[in-house]
């Protein structure tokens, strides 16, 4: 009689379908995994509140892409976990908050492969930055579609004070760009830039 012994394997993966032995495991453990309907992503004042994040160590951070970290003139590449959304059976959404010119003010959607345990690609999502009367902010909601693809209503918003030696009326000159984004992909994609309809559908948005 053949005995036949089947030698027990741990799976490579984990219930979250993560590998086991990647490297990415201690920094994906600090994105909170979050199932949304409709999330903002914005930059909160101070760095308090839900986009505060968690500390990702600098071994961590060099698993992501350089251009990501290495944004900070004044040597602080700091960069923050907050959230992961699945986007679809391969690829998670890590929302982190990343180094811009002064502070990490930068959330940026990372494309997690899970497959190939690499960053393939990513999109800021929020920023805003400050100076001297001139100031940036970019927002964006995403939400799932009726087919469940990852979208992106962004809004851009900036204002600039006129040089004082040319204009003096003290008057501002105000910028808005909106975008409806396809986020389902590495590379996104731009739907609309239709100002008119987007403030139609998502006007409401901007109140919150």
């Amino acid at each position: 009689m053949a005995i036949i012994i089947f030698a027990g394997c741990e799976s490579v993966y984990d219930s979250n379908g993560f590998k086991r032995k990647s490297p990415f495991r201690t920094s994906l453990a600090k994105f909170k995994q979050m199932d949304i309907d409709t999330l903002k992503i914005y930059v909160p004042r101070e760095m308090r509140g839900e986009y505060k994040g968690k500390l990702l160590t600098r071994e961590e951070t060099m698993l992501f892409p350089a251009e990501v970290v290495d944004k900070n003139i004044n040597g602080r590449s700091e960069m923050f976990a907050t959230y992961k959304i699945k986007i679809d059976d391969n690829y998670v959404g890590l929302i982190a908050r990343t180094p811009s010119p002064e502070i990490s003010t930068s959330l940026k959607l990372l494309y997690y492969n899970k497959e190939k345990d690499k960053i393939d690609g990513y999109i800021e999502l929020g920023e805003v930055w400050a100076d001297e009367g001139n100031v940036l902010k970019l927002n964006s909601y995403i939400f799932k579609d009726e087919n469940k693809k990852l979208k992106s209503f962004t809004s851009l918003i900036a204002t600039y004070d006129l040089d004082l030696e040319i204009d003096k009326s003290g008057k501002q000159i105000r910028y808005e760009k909106f975008f409806l984004l396809d986020l389902s992909k590495t590379k996104p994609d731009t739907i609309s830039t239709n100002e008119k309809v987007l403030k139609k559908i998502f006007g409401k948005l901007l109140l919150k």
